[in-house]
């Protein structure tokens, strides 16, 4: 019974001291995931997958709360702040958390489900910020000095208070209009790892992932969006604007993926001896890559579109 217990224990805490270390030494939401995702599979119920990932939240919320503790004395800045600083870490957390609960359900189904959360809190957090309030007004400012300091730091020159003024606002706007993509970018680089180290010796994970498309209802939301983004164009409406920026630009992510899956799906047709895994990872790369990285984007998101009128893969 005790040694029993004793792996027990070691099966619960493994995977979340992993995660709270990669969370301490790295301060990534990213590094900190794929331990609790990678080391999902080894245990057998899904009460143990969950506790492994609720320990790693109280965690991290203790972590900020012990160094914000120390650094403000007004609770009211202290809050602000520390909601802020613990979206991403916690929401990367809790997608973790659902992702690992759907499975085995469909990707898009898992991935949905999963960024819900974050979708959910942080259209609170950004209507809280633009409200008027005495706190959201003090967290905008510290976040706004964190900001400037970093920017400066990485420009590796004093700027002049204008375009310093000018960087920050273009930054937030970034930030603001282009979270939701940001966020996504990081679940699905930390989704992707797990899956390629989990099923990296499995011909039918190669299959699925040449078969990965977007589903095609999804396509009228899309649409939807980015009529949105051209209406921003005439009228001035922030709510308005981050609505549609976000959404479009998290759907044009994920129909690049799925272009991506149909140019690999095409190339393994005309080259029987393509490395899957391999040339999945160069089309991702073609996206990150300064110079081309929107012409790759764009070509591929355009690709994946197109699938809803031209079949490219038949549904195997």
């Amino acid at each position: 019974m005790k040694e029993y217990d004793s792996r027990l224990l070691v099966g619960l805490l493994l995977p979340s001291v992993l995660s709270f270390g990669a969370y301490l030494v790295t301060s990534s939401g990213v590094l900190s995931i794929l331990p609790l995702l990678l080391m999902s599979e080894r245990l057998d119920e899904m009460w143990k997958k969950i506790t492994s990932v609720s320990i790693v939240v109280i965690a991290v919320v203790a972590l900020h709360v012990i160094q914000l503790k120390d650094i403000f004395q007004d609770m009211s800045s202290t809050t602000g702040v520390l909601i802020v600083g613990l979206f991403m870490p916690v929401s990367l957390l809790v997608s973790s958390g659902i992702w690992i609960m759907m499975s085995p359900r469909r990707y898009f189904t898992r991935l949905s489900a999963s960024v819900s959360f974050p979708v959910v809190i942080g259209c609170f957090i950004v209507l809280w910020l633009l409200g008027e309030s005495e706190s959201s007004r003090e967290t905008l400012r510290i976040y706004q000095e964190v900001l400037n300091s970093v920017i400066q730091m990485l420009m590796g020159t004093q700027m002049a208070g204008t375009d310093s003024n000018a960087m920050n606002k273009f930054v937030n706007d970034m930030i603001i209009r282009f979270g939701l993509f940001i966020y996504l970018v990081q679940f699905l680089a930390a989704i992707y790892i797990s899956e390629i180290f989990l099923h990296r010796n499995s011909s039918s994970f190669e299959q699925r992932m040449m078969q990965w498309r977007v589903p095609q209802e999804v396509l009228w939301v899309f649409l939807g969006a980015f009529t949105l983004v051209l209406v921003t164009f005439f009228t001035e409406s922030t709510l308005v604007e981050i609505v549609a920026y976000n959404i479009s630009s998290a759907l044009a992510l994920l129909y690049a993926v799925h272009g991506v899956s149909i140019a690999v799906y095409l190339l393994k047709k005309k080259l029987e001896h393509l490395r899957v895994l391999r040339t999945f990872n160069f089309s991702l790369m073609l996206m990150a890559l300064p110079g081309i990285n929107v012409i790759a984007f764009l070509g591929f998101a355009l690709l994946g579109i197109s699938e809803t009128w031209v079949t490219y893969r038949k549904h195997e």
